[in-house]
């Protein structure tokens, strides 16, 4: 089984664990190693590519209220691929376009800081927050209800969002 990893981005921090061991450095966002058939995190990424339409209206809608536009990407490679967050999202003809928000732990031909166009069947997530609150995250939301009590409290008081279970 070929294993899929997820960068977690919350805001512009970053936490994560690798098979219940928590690592986080300063300059890199850490990532979680996820089997393709882990159906739960199929679901989770099947819940938010159904929803992107929720996505794209906040996007357009100009809401001041809104900041923190989000989408984890999923690129390729002879590794399996990853997930990758992108930010500064913007939709010019149908197209999202977005910058490589975390460093890839296996994708070589992306790097951060990055421009893409994102192919919109590749979308395995998005996100955007609303006075603190965390909008979409599926991925986010599964990961962190897989954390133990304490690595909530951290992740939470790290990151400063309201997420609503």
């Amino acid at each position: 089984m070929k294993a899929i990893y997820c960068g977690i981005l919350i805001s512009v921090l970053f936490c994560g664990c690798r098979e219940e061991k928590q690592e986080k450095t300063a300059e890199e966002p850490a990532v979680v190693e996820v089997l393709t058939d882990d159906a739960e995190m199929n679901t989770a990424i099947q819940k938010a590519h159904s929803s992107l339409d929720t996505f794209n209206l906040a996007l357009t809608s100009h809401n001041p209220n809104y900041d923190y536009f989000a989408l984890k990407v999923f690129f390729p490679s002879a590794e399996g691929g990853e997930h990758i967050w992108l930010s500064e999202i913007s939709l010019d003809k149908g197209k999202y376009i977005g910058v490589i928000n975390n460093a890839p732990e296996v994708v070589k031909d992306v790097d951060v800081g990055d421009t893409v166009i994102i192919d919109n069947g590749r979308i395995g997530d998005w996100m955007f927050v609303e006075a603190g609150k965390l909008h979409g995250g599926y991925t986010v939301r599964l990961l962190r209800n897989r954390m133990t009590d304490e690595e909530k409290n951290n992740f939470d008081r790290e990151n400063g969002l309201i997420i609503e279970e």
